[in-house]
């Protein structure tokens, strides 16, 4: 509900607010055409300042979000408000001029601008006047009867009562127990009887929702007054707290019947999103093996005459969830290097549960060529195709790794392995501390999206073209 709130009132507003620096910028353009023609020469046709229009709306929306400008709190207090969008029009200009600098506009009109600018603050404003009379002086609030023990409530009473949410009006806080008091009758027992007490507590008030705020467990106690308000055709809602958790979100899925299923989610589960990121995994992994393709004769050639031993190096990896599976690359070193490595682990350049070496004496020649250029790393868009990997993600552990693992480190298994994520593009030879790249990778986990995605894959194509001097 209150959420929900919030979500309209942001998007009322920026309607609100897109309207009205359109209407500003006609306003300027027109006091420019007209009354300061004479004197400073004509505009030009509105046509041609129609791509400045689309850049300033899209600046002064930015700049105003930013500015916590689509919160209902913004338009409790006047003064607050006011410094909110000063800041957030000084931003804004400040964004609009530098971008026209580095664009090499010097043609638009320097006095149109200026008349927006603050006839765009003087409507922003008004529009936040209108809402905050609008919210303040509504007597349609929407009457709240909270069923709980006073401790309970105390979290929602603090939502309510503070005035960022002055629409709503709690008209009472009833213990669960009191029902009986209330409707001024004797306790009975049974679901009836529950429903008929209810009924009639309810009756004493004029109320448009009950909020029922129960513990895990709970839930169930409060099936008599759920029924009793859909008698009355009241809507019911149930506040139930959760386990607190410092990763995540909480969703709510309505299972029918009165079930729902509450979920802890600590990794994007977005089905149109995932969707499309295994679309564009396909289609990179189709690019990536064509390419895989042209490599191999002349790595395969070059190899054999360095060491012997196949041209594909297979190791087990544990993937999302500790899934097993093999990953291929590039064969870059001789075929002894596993049993070389418990000799090489004092010079060991990563701290934690990761082996990194500079200048590792079982790399080949031509392997460190495709290592330095990461075209040893081909191989494993077949890895990606067939979906074990992803484009981006986090770093593949073998299985020796993750038996090191404290429970702190498992969170980076929760997603798919990646060919690239942010440890690569942050420099994987800078950061030679494990619990340093578990804190990247779960960065990644936490503000994952497609667009970050397509950054981290820009970056790695830019990191590996300059490595290899093409």
């Amino acid at each position: 509900m209150i959420r929900q709130r919030e979500q309209s009132f942001a998007r009322v507003m920026m309607a609100l607010d897109a309207a009205a620096l359109v209407l500003a910028f006609a306003a300027a353009y027109q006091l420019r055409a007209t009354l300061l023609a004479p004197r400073y020469g004509a505009p030009g046709p509105f046509a041609h300042y129609a791509w400045l229009l689309w850049l300033v709306l899209a600046i002064w929306l930015v700049a105003l979000r930013l500015g916590g400008l689509y919160r209902p709190a913004t338009c409790v207090r006047a003064w607050p408000m006011l410094g909110a969008l000063a800041a957030a029009h000084l931003l804004a200009s400040l964004a609009l001029f530098a971008t026209m600098y580095r664009a090499m506009r010097a043609d638009e009109s320097r006095l149109l601008l200026e008349a927006f600018i603050a006839g765009g603050f003087i409507l922003t404003v008004a529009v936040r006047l209108g809402a905050r009379l609008v919210m303040g002086w509504s007597t349609e609030r929407t009457r709240v009867l909270v069923v709980g023990e006073r401790d309970a409530v105390r979290g929602y009473l603090a939502m309510v009562s503070d005035e960022l949410h002055r629409s709503i009006a709690v008209v009472d806080v009833v213990a669960p127990g009191a029902c009986a008091q209330l409707a001024n009758g004797a306790a009975r027992n049974g679901g009836r009887a529950g429903r008929e007490q209810w009924t009639a507590a309810l009756g004493r008030f004029v109320i448009d929702e009950v909020v029922a705020v129960a513990q895990l467990g709970e839930a169930s106690s409060f099936a008599a007054l759920a029924a009793a308000a859909a008698e009355r055709g009241l809507v019911f809602r149930m506040l139930v707290t959760m386990p607190g958790s410092e990763v995540g979100q909480y969703q709510i899925e309505d299972l029918g019947g009165g079930s729902c299923l509450i979920s802890l989610e600590t990794v994007p589960h977005d089905a149109l999103l995932l969707a499309a990121k295994r679309a564009v995994d396909i289609v990179g992994a189709l690019a990536g093996l064509v390419l895989c393709a042209l490599v191999l004769p002349c790595y395969a050639w070059r190899l054999s005459r360095e060491s012997p031993g196949p041209v594909l190096f297979r190791q087990e990896r544990r993937g999302r969830n500790g899934r097993r599976f093999v990953l291929y690359k590039f064969r870059t070193m001789h075929p002894d290097a596993e049993q070389r490595l418990p000799e090489l682990m004092a010079r060991n350049q990563m701290n934690g549960h990761m082996f990194k070496m500079r200048d590792d004496p079982r790399v080949t020649p031509s392997g460190r060529f495709m290592r330095r250029t990461h075209l040893d790393e081909l191989p494993q868009f077949w890895n990606v195709l067939r979906g074990e990997m992803s484009l981006v993600g986090t770093r593949p552990p073998t299985p020796a790794e993750v038996s090191q693992y404290r429970s702190g480190h498992l969170r980076r298994l929760s997603i798919k392995p990646g060919i690239t994520g942010l440890w690569q593009v942050n420099g994987n030879g800078a950061v030679n501390d494990f619990d340093k790249v578990v804190r990247l990778d779960c960065e990644y986990i936490d503000n994952w999206s497609l667009w970050l995605d397509a950054k981290i894959i820009g970056r790695t194509v830019s990191k590996v073209v300059s490595l290899g001097g093409w």
